[in-house]
């Protein structure tokens, strides 16, 4: 048995976890901005209207809008009362992102080969970006509790 090892202390515990817990977050906010660049570089080749649209690491609204309508014909088809009044995002539909989201639609009326599976693909990144905000939603919880426990054994 080795001698030189010290008995861990209820700190070392606290301080294992946040290190565990941060890596974790951070682990999922850089898998969080590869997969919103890779949802805009899709976007970018059948829509540039639309990927121009929003800021989409900032706009819950404008995510939700991509898992239910990806292609510029779905919005000009939902417009932007029909996506206020979904109640999928109805939550989340500010005025102005509907308009913009109709004006990107309306700009092009063109569609582009390879459309469909692209717009397939934004709909499951999409819906990846925001799993992985939940995912750090909880993360950041257990991070804030442990902080607290810090602060409370001060």
């Amino acid at each position: 048995m080795r001698r030189d090892l010290r008995p861990l202390q209820e700190w070392d515990e606290i301080a294992v976890d946040l290190k565990t817990l941060t890596a974790r977050r951070y682990d999922l906010a850089a898998d969080r901005t590869r997969a919103i660049n890779r949802m805009r570089a899709q976007l970018l080749e059948y829509s540039p209207a639309l990927e121009r649209a929003f800021d989409y690491a900032a706009s819950k609204g404008a995510l939700i809008l991509l898992t239910g309508h990806q292609s510029p014909a779905a919005l000009r088809r939902i417009g932007a009362t029909g996506w206020r009044s979904s109640p999928r995002t109805a939550k989340y539909a500010e005025p102005a992102q509907a308009d913009a989201a109709v004006a990107a639609a309306q700009a092009q009326h063109t569609a582009v080969a390879g459309e469909a599976a692209a717009a397939e693909v934004v709909c499951t990144l999409a819906k990846a970006v925001l799993a992985l905000d939940e995912e750090i939603a909880v993360v950041d919880r257990k991070i804030a509790a442990a902080s607290v426990n810090i602060a409370m054994r001060k």
